[in-house]
């Protein structure tokens, strides 16, 4: 065995340290936080959309919307890690769930926000710019239609063509 191999083995496998033990701790741990924090994205960013008040025009949806993030965001993660330890046992799925709640609340009231302060020029010059890609579709589809058309008529001409040729 080598001497790199040998304090290797040493490192991971002591047993007063237990480095590998902390390490086997430390990635899940980032685990959890990046799972957590993509379901907290995956459920707050359109839920976010649906509270922003120039998106949606239903008032009752933006009210029930912005207090459920509220009350995600109240609740502190710990007392949402002990009711899914209650629930699920304890583990890595516990937290994955308390870090994903408490997320979404962040992450919905600080996007319903950000899309609320969009600047209406910008949302006109999207539409605007929706608008014209539709009507070049439409432009390309008559020129397509158009095209078409001609290409058939030269088949036709051709055809007379031969049929007078052979005459």
């Amino acid at each position: 065995m080598s001497n790199l191999s040998l304090a290797w083995n040493e490192f991971l496998y002591n047993g007063l340290w237990l480095h590998k033990e902390v390490y086997v701790a430390l990635f899940q741990t980032i685990f959890m936080a990046v799972l957590g924090t993509l379901i907290a994205a995956v459920f707050g960013l359109p839920m976010a959309f649906m509270a922003a008040y120039n998106v949606t025009p239903f008032g009752s949806v933006r009210f029930v919307l912005r207090r459920l993030f509220d009350a995600l965001r109240g609740i502190d993660m710990l007392i949402w890690s002990l009711i899914f330890i209650r629930a699920f046992g304890l583990g890595p799925f516990s937290g994955i769930l308390a870090i994903g709640v408490t997320d979404t609340g962040n992450i919905g009231k600080m996007m319903y926000e950000s899309i609320e302060n969009i600047d209406k020029k910008v949302s006109k010059l999207i539409q605007l710019y929706y608008n014209i890609q539709k009507e070049k579709e439409e432009i390309l589809k008559e020129n397509n239609n158009f095209q078409s058309d001609i290409s058939d008529k030269d088949e036709s001409i051709k055809k007379l063509d031969v049929f007078f040729r052979l005459r």
